[in-house]
């Protein structure tokens, strides 16, 4: 970092303008901003900007959780089957069962909030977060392929009988319903490429 900063300064010093436009070694366009060279220090450690942005030619080297920091929300359940039992005119309790059924729907996205620019789709395959005893854990168990900012959607058929009793002179509805839970997990992940890492997280 400390050469390339030098360098820059005297291309300008020995120029009329005061911006320098500057090149990788494979000729492409990298910047004409002066201050640059102080955020971008990888330009001169084994080019590892010169393939930037992020794209399908980098391999994910690795993926990180940090379950510390994961968040376990309860959302509002979804009805799955509802009925009414009337026995407002009968002298005994009616009981009865009804049989529902629906679809278990797991959706999962890992969403880039900071790191180096990423172009075009990015895809991987990574573990996911589930939640076991109300906290979130790594399931080790499979991995799913996933593309970076996409919503990955596994749906699942799920159906039981449900018993409803109405006690004698009274009216009640029966639900079957299904419990919702959202999990959020930051991340960090590692892309290499050669010699080169670039980390995003989210």
């Amino acid at each position: 970092k400390q050469w390339y900063q030098r360098r820059v300064r005297e291309i300008k010093s020995t120029t009329r303008s005061s911006w320098k436009t500057i090149f990788n070694k494979k000729g492409q366009w990298l910047s004409r901003d002066r201050d640059e060279g102080i955020t971008q220090d990888k330009w001169c450690l084994d080019d590892c900007a010169v393939d930037l942005p992020l794209s399908k030619a980098w391999q994910l080297d690795s993926t990180s959780f940090e379950l510390p920091k994961a968040e376990v929300f309860n959302l509002a359940p979804s009805i799955l089957d509802s009925h009414v039992m009337d026995a407002t005119n009968s002298s005994q309790d009616i009981e009865t069962e009804y049989f529902a059924s629906g679809y278990a729907t797991k959706k999962i996205m890992f969403s880039k909030t900071a790191g180096v620019y990423v172009s075009g789709s990015l895809a991987f395959s990574s573990n996911v977060v589930e939640v076991q005893n109300g906290t979130a854990q790594v399931d080790d168990s499979t991995n799913v392929d996933f593309t970076l900012g996409v919503w990955h959607a596994e749906a699942t058929g799920q159906s039981s009988w449900f018993g409803c009793r109405a006690p004698a002179g009274k009216k009640v509805r029966c639900s079957a319903q299904m419990d919702r839970v959202l999990i959020e997990a930051p991340f960090t992940q590692a892309w290499k490429r050669g010699k080169c890492v670039w980390t995003i997280s989210g």
